[in-house]
């Protein structure tokens, strides 16, 4: 499986989640705001070096290459354990 970058949209997301300017996450990520701004508004993507390292900083985690939807965005957690009928064995 091939690295998806992110859409601007979820860069979008990703900044309003930890609230950060673009301004601010430049500052985490090496790069400048001019730079976020390309990733918010499409004209480039988000290469997974500076999603790793926003991330990395942010959470104090690792992600990989291939999942980092899954690792960001956890399923959520059951409410309820299902539970299951003992067989009646006669």
């Amino acid at each position: 499986m091939e690295y998806e970058p992110p859409s601007p949209d979820e860069v979008r997301a990703l900044l309003k989640r930890y609230k950060l300017t673009g301004s601010a996450a430049g500052e985490i990520i090496g790069v400048t705001s001019r730079q976020v701004r390309r990733w918010t508004g499409g004209a480039s993507r988000m290469p997974f070096a500076a999603l790793y390292t926003m991330i990395g900083e942010l959470e104090g985690w690792t992600i990989t290459q291939t999942g980092w939807r899954a690792e960001i965005y956890p399923a959520p957690a059951l409410t309820e354990v299902p539970r299951h009928e003992d067989a009646d064995t006669g």
